[in-house]
């Protein structure tokens, strides 16, 4: 009897082991992060992947209370549902970790209680999803959403508009005609003129918005035409421009007009960013970007550009908001200058994402898709763009 006792217990002694390599197989494959949790909130055990999404080794991790990988706002949360969890059996929840190196990241917790043979809680297993590829499509359709409901609203108003600036432009012509060039009122006809200009500005962006707002995109030489708009804006500041291109730059297909105005908008911004002078450094490259390296742009070949200032900089609370509608962290400016930019580099199939140090700078990054044909054409003309900014 006691030789088949043995045998049987050997039995399942190979069994339990057996079972616990194929749970530990299980759990090494699996992308998502595996969590296991003592009743005392002690972390019994973690897999590779979790290591990865959080930057600690197993070693690090084993011993650790959960919350110890979130900021007080999270760590709230923790609390909360590790309370509930043991009542509920399972439950799924949002929740904010924080990486090894100070980067916090959306994650989904999927959490399971466990109980002993007793029926007594035996702490929880979870299991953890990296949500930040998923939290930035949808904060990308978000922010399309609100430009197509402002942009209806916009291209009402700016054809309104541009009728009656159109007759105002008019009458100050012919105003400044009728009066001698040395009366004291030619001044205030110059600087109604200006403010013409500034309004022309803004009705194009409102226009931009506007439902008909799509590109019509040619071949373009975009290092030709960045350079000129820019030169053109930075024409008696105190910003130096430096600029680089690769020789060999691929060509885009854009809405010229469109284009000019995102770089006229940067241009401006960061002229405004620089009251003391400075440098704006814009440099074009090739970009031949796989799946899934930047957020939201298919597989392909693109034109990098980056825009840096050595400006004022903008906090991080104002970066995730700057290209919202009407949101605007300065005096002057109608808040509608990078929604503009970021509308018109959507519509182009192209991203722009931005970073910023106080006291440092801003970086904008921009990717635009190659044109099909990648054949030369001529340079345009400077004039051209001087056309482009008092057309009404």
């Amino acid at each position: 009897g006691v030789s088949i006792d043995i045998t049987e217990r050997k039995k399942t002694e190979e069994a339990l082991s057996k079972s616990e390599e194929k749970y530990r197989k299980l759990i090494e494959t699996t992308s998502e992060g595996f969590w296991l949790i003592s009743p005392e909130n002690k972390t019994i055990d973690v897999n590779q992947s979790l290591c990865k999404m959080l930057g600690y080794s197993r070693d690090e991790m084993i011993g650790k209370i959960p919350f110890d990988f979130a900021d007080d706002e999270n760590r709230k949360i923790f609390n909360e549902q590790a309370s509930q969890i043991t009542s509920t059996l399972h439950r799924t929840y949002e929740i904010s970790l924080k990486k090894k190196n100070g980067v916090d990241f959306p994650t989904l917790f999927n959490a399971t209680s466990l109980v002993d043979e007793n029926g007594k809680p035996a702490g929880f297993f979870g299991f953890v999803t990296d949500i930040t590829e998923s939290k930035q499509a949808e904060e990308e359709l978000q922010k399309m959403e609100k430009l197509k409901s402002v942009g209806t609203l916009a291209g009402g108003i700016a054809h309104d508009f541009n009728n009656v600036l159109t007759g105002i432009y008019g009458n100050i012509s012919m105003a400044k005609e009728e009066i001698p060039a040395d009366n004291p009122g030619v001044e205030f006809l110059k600087e109604a003129e200006n403010s013409m200009n500034r309004a022309v500005r803004l009705t194009k962006q409102l226009l931009t918005f506007a439902k008909g707002g799509a590109p019509v995109k040619e071949d373009v030489s975009i290092g030709t035409l960045i350079e000129e708009v820019v030169h053109f804006d930075l024409s008696g500041s105190n910003v130096k421009l430096v600029f680089e291109k690769v020789k060999d730059l691929w060509r885009v297909g854009a809405d010229k007009s469109q284009m000019q105005q995102v770089f006229s908008n940067l241009t401006i911004n960061a002229n405004q960013a620089m009251p003391d002078g400075g440098h704006l450094f814009i440099t074009l490259e090739n970009a031949d970007i796989s799946k899934n390296a930047v957020p939201g742009l298919d597989q392909g070949k693109y034109i990098r550009i980056t825009v840096e200032d050595e400006g004022t900089g903008i906090e991080q609370k104002y970066l995730e908001r700057i290209f919202d509608p009407y949101f605007s962290t300065k005096q002057a400016g109608s808040g509608l200058g990078l929604t503009t930019v970021y509308s018109i580099i959507k519509k182009h199939g192209g991203h722009i994402s931005v970073d910023s140090e106080i006291g440092k700078g801003t970086i904008f990054t921009l990717y635009l898709p190659t044109s099909e044909s990648q054949q030369p054409t001529e340079p345009r003309q400077p004039a051209e763009y001087l056309l482009w900014m008092m057309k009404i």
